[in-house]
Parts: structure tokens; sequence; C-alpha cells
């Protein structure tokens, strides 16, 4: 079984734009129209792409090539999978709400892997990866999955009447801890994932510094999403 290392975060972001770009070119009103069978994918590439996505490719592409070396020869070239995140890019970038559901990533991953990026023999697909190792990366939600790659945060649901009331003195020490999470994640250039948070906390707690437990945070604030972004103060 092939472990995905924490350190692939580009592969798991372009693995997500190369989707939403396979499927801007394949569906046309909820009609897919595929190219024949062993046909690889191909794309036409995108112009003035900005330097830093360009490195960011070049990233992604460092931590996929080997995940997807044992493919079929009919598979879709590292040209045409680089022009696809570029494209996927261009899509989010003018739409960073763009519509994405986690059944949607799982059928088009499915696809891609069955028809574009094949793993000979009884090898498994290991690009793009599957939803699950998604969310045990950047979730625990798909919301939290795709904020973290680029879209844009969803709002958050109003607080109703029977939501959990916090005294001020709490809150403020959440968002005190949150911020201190962040700060931590933005030196260590790590994911600010509730999971992650869950690990930096006991490490905090074992010196002595108490930080309130991820999911009283998650209650207090609704979603973890609504309460990183309100530590942000955004």
């Amino acid at each position: 079984m092939v472990r995905f290392p924490k350190d692939r975060i580009a592969s798991y972001h372009a693995a997500l734009l190369f989707l939403i770009a396979a499927r801007d070119l394949l569906e046309d009103d909820k009609t897919i129209d595929l190219p024949p069978f062993g046909e690889p994918l191909t794309f036409k590439h995108p112009v003035n792409v900005p330097k830093e996505i360009a490195d960011f490719i070049d990233e992604a592409w460092e931590q996929t090539t080997q995940l997807i070396a044992n493919t079929e020869p009919s598979s879709t070239t590292e040209d045409d999978i680089r022009a696809g995140i570029a494209i996927g890019w261009q899509l989010l970038s003018a739409n960073p709400s763009l519509p994405f559901s986690s059944p949607e990533y799982e059928k088009w991953r499915n696809l891609i892997t069955t028809r574009f990026i094949i793993p000979q023999l009884d090898t498994r697909p290991h690009w793009p990866p599957p939803l699950q190792t998604l969310l045990n990366h950047f979730g625990p939600t798909w919301d939290d999955v795709k904020t973290s790659a680029g879209w844009q945060p969803p709002e958050p649901a109003p607080r109703t009447t029977t939501a959990p009331q916090v005294p001020t003195e709490e809150l403020e020490e959440m968002l005190t801890a949150l911020r201190l999470f962040i700060a931590h994640c933005e030196k260590t250039r790590t994911r600010t994932a509730q999971a992650r948070y869950k690990g930096w906390a006991g490490v905090e707690h074992e010196q002595g510094r108490y930080r309130p437990a991820a999911q009283h945070i998650r209650d207090a604030f609704g979603t973890w999403t609504n309460a990183i972004t309100t530590a942000r103060g955004f």
C-alpha cells in the first residue's frame, strides 16, 4: 500500500485543479463526451501563466511523477497533465466559488484513472489521490479541503438559538490558541487543518501549555473553517 507523505501538498492541490480542468473539457450540460478509448486526454495550453503558478506546477509534478511512473503508454502525457493543472488554476481564479463536490471528485478521479492515467497490470492508481487521503490531510470536511486549495471559504452557517453559548473568556482563549496555531503553521509551511491542530495542542499540553480541544472550538464556531477564519480576523 502506497502511503502519501505529508510533503505532497502541491501534488494534492494539483490533483483538484487537474480534475476540474478535465470536467470543464469533457462535460457539457451534465453530459460527458469522451474521446475514443485509448486516446490520451489533451489540453490546449494556457498562456500568461504567472511565474508563481508555473513554479507551483513544477513542485507538484516533482511530487507526483513517481506516483504515476507505472502507467500505460497511452496515458496522458506530462505536458498535458501540466497544462490541465494550469487550466484548473485559471478556472478557479475566475470563480473561487466554483462548484465541485466530493462525489464529483470521486467520479472524475475514477474516470481519469481508468481512461487517461491508467496503472499498468494490477498496480493501484496513485494520482489523483483517493478522496479519503485529501480528507485525512486537509479535513475533516470537504469544504476544508477545497479552502486549502484556493476555493473561497463557504459562508458560515448562521448561529441558532440552540447553539451552545460560550462565555467571552473562553472564546478569547480559543482565539488565542488558534492564532498561535496559525502562526505555527505559517512558520512550518503547513495547513491549518483540524487534525493538525490536535497534534499541535497535544505537544503544547506536554510542555505545560493548555490549549482548548479542537472539538470544543468547532462546536463554538460551527465549523473548523469558520473558527480559523475568525481567528485570522477575516
